[in-house]
């Protein structure tokens, strides 16, 4: 099995940095046309790397900002 992780690991790492957690912590990572999340319980989020215009509750969010 190879060693495998985020192709973006600068914004995999900065993401992290920006919740205080570990650079090597898990992410979620997309491309092309990102995704819906719902989620069911208290959350903090930071959104890196190539701008997707995120939203956040159908409101446009910052990037590189933790929410």
């Amino acid at each position: 099995m190879p060693v495998s992780g985020a192709m973006d690991s600068y914004s995999s790492a900065f993401a992290n940095a920006l919740l205080g957690n570990d650079k090597q912590d898990a992410v979620i990572e997309m491309t092309m046309t990102g995704a819906e999340l719902q989620f069911t319980n208290p959350t903090t989020i930071a959104i890196t790397g190539a701008n997707m215009h995120p939203e956040l509750n159908g409101k446009s969010i910052e990037m590189f900002k933790v929410y």
